[in-house]
Order: C-alpha cells, then sequence, then structure tokens
C-alpha cells in the first residue's frame, strides 16, 4: 500500500509540472521516523488550499482551471494508508516554488547484539 503512495505522489509531481520534469525525492532518517520528501516545481498549492486537497474529491483551483485530470481522491488515499501505518503525511507549497510533500513514517529499528 505504500507503493501506492509513493506512485501518487511521484504521478502528481509529474503531472502538475508539465514546464519542469524534473521530480526530486529524498529520504531522512532520525528521531525515531523516517521522512521521504516529493519535490516539484510545477504548479503551486495556494496555502488556503493546502489542507483541503487531502479531502476526498477535493481538487485544487489551478488543477481544475488547467484541466488536469483526476477525481481528488489520490492524496485523501495516501492519507489514509499512510496514518494507517502510523504515519502522517503534509505539504509546503509557496506560489512559484512548487511543492513538496512529505510523509513522516515510524521508522523500525531492530537491535543486534555480539557475543
Amino acid at each position: 500500500m505504500l507503493g501506492r503512495v509513493f506512485w501518487n505522489l511521484l504521478d502528481n509531481a509529474a503531472k502538475y509540472s508539465p514546464d519542469s520534469p524534473q521530480v526530486r525525492v529524498e529520504i531522512e532518517a532520525g528521531d525515531g521516523e523516517v521522512r521521504v520528501r516529493v519535490r516539484d516545481h510545477g504548479m503551486s498549492i495556494p496555502a488556503v488550499e493546502q489542507s483541503l486537497i487531502f479531502d476526498k474529491f477535493s481538487r485544487g483551483a489551478a488543477a481544475r482551471t488547467a484541466s488536469i485530470k483526476g477525481t481528488g481522491i489520490g492524496l485523501a488515499m495516501a492519507r489514509d494508508i499512510v496514518r494507517a501505518h502510523g504515519g502522517d503525511i503534509g505539504v509546503d507549497s509557496a506560489v512559484g516554488s512548487g511543492s513538496t510533500f512529505t510523509v513522516m513514517l515510524p521508522a523500525a529499528f531492530t537491535e543486534t547484539t555480539s557475543a
């Protein structure tokens, strides 16, 4: 299921960045969690819409205006899957700077002892 989350984020990054095809994925571990960031340089999401895009059937105004195909369920599904794994998902976006989606998941560590 987590594969679907990352597929959705990568697909959205490409879909909403038609003039800037570069997408960056960063992985960071620390403080008991793993953070995966998907950054694009495409359409930005206004602050007023950022909390709404994780609701079912919600799409940003820019996506509707640009006639980009979508149903508005991908990010809602992604949030549900990430939360089912004990994590969370968020977005950081500023007009003209693209968007960064961050998936935060609990890290699982296995301790080993040497004899």
